[in-house]
């Protein structure tokens, strides 16, 4: 029961790191991705100040 008990409290542990892990790049690419939105956003606004000045 005791080897038991430490083999299931290992795999919540191994679970556990697996979530912390997947967590950490999940928000790695939502900052990827809020960068890439803040550059479109950039670009957005050129375009709009160039066709502005082309009128």
């Amino acid at each position: 029961v005791k080897d038991m008990e430490i083999k299931h409290n290992q795999a919540i542990m191994d679970l556990e790191s697996q979530v912390e892990c997947l967590s950490n790049a999940l928000k790695e690419k939502e900052d990827y991705c809020s960068m890439y939105e803040d550059k479109l956003k950039a670009l957005e606004s050129d375009l709009k100040d160039e066709n502005f000045e082309l009128n």
